[in-house]
């Protein structure tokens, strides 16, 4: 095995110690949000708001990474990982609508920051999957850019969403937030480019290490399906009209809650606590999620009526069948 990889392969490319890190980075964030809620007297639904609405992205990161401290987190690492690539990519697009609302350098800087992490994400947690080939990855042009340089381009514009948080602050608070924050997207980034080294030596890495993450993850993790028998699965199954109109349902209220998550900011009640970091995070992820559950609800209705009306059916074929 390579020196250099002995010598690197210390606490800041140890994904056992990264995960712990990002736990508990993770969990400074939202107690130190919710502790400057409570002391700003703010109600139980106004607390229960910036919950939502500030920390979406840190209690998903929770449940991204807590599960990896398990046996059942490590066998469905690929799925926790692909959770994380499609919360991204939402993101992506909310930063993206932000900014057409509130042109600035804060929108620019965040979604740059998430647009990095999404395609950083993509290749190369990935790439021990059967979707790296099946979606032919390996021929992205985004697959050509080093895993240096995706690293050192989120932790540049984090300390640059970092200053221009710092200089709009106007109370320790908002700054004491930004540094935390600014520090979950290092320790992200580092975990992910430390993924990238045990591809890249994953023998040499699995003989040297034995109590690794990833090397234990690699003998338990499962892969996804294959693409084909996904679509196959898909298509053998018939659906009747309710079955279509639920799932339509819930494919708009998808997206008008992203849409009505910008439309109406949350920035307004909790600007006066936290000005860099409402700034940083204006989309109302407290009315999406409402119309996401709302719109859930709907479609799950309909949904099993269009499945009991197929059971009738099914059991109405096969009684004329017998007679």
């Amino acid at each position: 095995m390579d020196k250099t990889i002995v010598n690197e392969r210390k606490w800041y490319n140890n994904p056992n110690i990264l995960t712990t890190i990002a736990i508990t980075v993770l969990t400074l964030i939202i107690l130190l949000s919710q502790s400057y809620a409570v002391k700003n007297n703010l109600s139980t639904n106004d607390i229960l708001r910036n919950l939502l609405n500030h920390n979406t992205l840190y209690i998903i990161g929770l449940i991204y990474f807590i599960p990896l401290k398990t046996k059942a987190g490590k066998k469905y690492f690929n799925y926790l990982n692909l959770f994380l690539i499609l919360i991204y990519l939402i993101f992506s697009v909310t930063s993206v609508l932000s900014i057409i609302r509130s042109f600035g350098l804060t929108s620019l800087a965040t979604l740059g920051i998430n647009i990095i992490f999404l395609i950083y994400m993509v290749h190369i947690f990935l790439k021990k999957t059967r979707f790296w080939k099946d979606f032919r990855l390996e021929k992205s042009p985004f697959n050509e850019i080093k895993n240096d340089n995706y690293f050192y381009a989120i932790v540049a514009l984090s300390i640059i969403l970092l200053a221009i948080n710092l200089i709009a602050a106007s109370n320790v608070d908002g700054i004491i937030i930004s540094i935390v924050v600014m520090l979950y997207n290092l320790v992200l980034a580092r975990y992910i480019y430390t993924y990238q080294l045990y591809l890249d030596d994953s023998k040499e890495i699995s003989k040297e290490y034995k109590n690794d993450l990833f090397v234990q993850i690699d003998s338990i993790d499962k892969d996804f399906p294959r693409v084909k028998k996904l679509v196959n699965d898909i298509s053998s199954h018939e659906l009747n009209g309710y079955q279509i109109v639920a799932l339509v349902t819930f494919g708009i209220s998808f997206g008008v809650g992203i849409i009505f998550g910008n439309l109406f900011p949350s920035c307004g009640s909790a600007s006066g606590m936290y000005d860099s970091v409402c700034n940083t995070t204006e989309f109302n992820f407290s009315l999406t999620i409402s119309i996401w559950f709302v719109g859930f609800l709907i479609c799950v209705f309909f949904y099993a009526i269009g499945h009991i009306i197929s059971l009738l059916e099914s059991i109405n074929n096969n009684l004329s069948k017998k007679k």
